[in-house]
């Protein structure tokens, strides 16, 4: 799986850079909210060309939703949260860092993903412990498997989950990493965020 230990050190270095220090994370803030307006222009220019067959590699549409036709879903970003495409991953980010989601859909066989991904996850993350293990829900009639935990990145406690959602085409991975509190925090926008992946068909 490509990108996937780039990936996942990226997500944990933004929750341990946000909080470092609220100053820093103020400042961390507004240069996101520069670049996020900068990756908005992008948007707007890359749309014009490629707005007849929007994917997960191409820029959200001017409401801010993405579509993945490899695994045949369409989502939509909590409002206020800042986007990142690494090549086939999207990453979603909190406001203030204190969150990260990165979505993709593994390429070849599933298994081996999950075992790989599980090896990452052991070795990035100190102390880690399942707190959900198998808990599966449901969104717009796709079936959803979720584990989750907690441990310790550079002595940080984090919270920790993946999701496996039965897409209708290929199912797709959702990695999230949290500090404490963050998931309370963000209920509401997590909740409207989830309502909102729905198969494309």
């Amino acid at each position: 799986m490509k990108n996937l230990n780039s990936l996942i050190a990226f997500a944990v270095l933004v929750l341990v850079v946000a909080g470092c220090s609220s100053s820093s994370n103020n400042n961390n803030s507004s240069n996101s909210s520069n670049n996020n307006s900068s990756n908005n222009n992008n948007s707007s220019n890359s749309n014009s060309t490629n707005s007849s067959k929007p994917s997960k590699d191409a820029p959200a549409d001017s409401e801010g939703v993405f579509h993945d036709d490899n695994a045949g879903i369409r989502l939509q970003a909590p409002k206020g949260w800042k986007t990142k495409l690494d090549g086939e991953q999207l990453v979603i980010t909190a406001p203030d860092n204190s969150m990260t989601m990165v979505f993709w859909v593994p390429e070849g066989s599933f298994e081996s993903a999950i075992k790989d991904l599980d090896r990452q996850l052991s070795r990035k993350i100190k102390r880690m412990k399942t707190t959900t293990n198998g808990s599966e829900s449901s969104t717009n009639g796709m079936p959803i498997y979720t584990v989750a935990g907690t441990g310790e990145v550079d002595s940080n406690n984090i919270e920790w989950s993946v999701d496996i959602i039965k897409a209708p085409k290929k199912p797709t991975i959702v990695l999230s990493v949290a500090q404490p509190g963050a998931w309370d925090k963000y209920s509401a926008e997590i909740k409207e965020f989830v309502a909102s992946i729905k198969p494309t068909s």
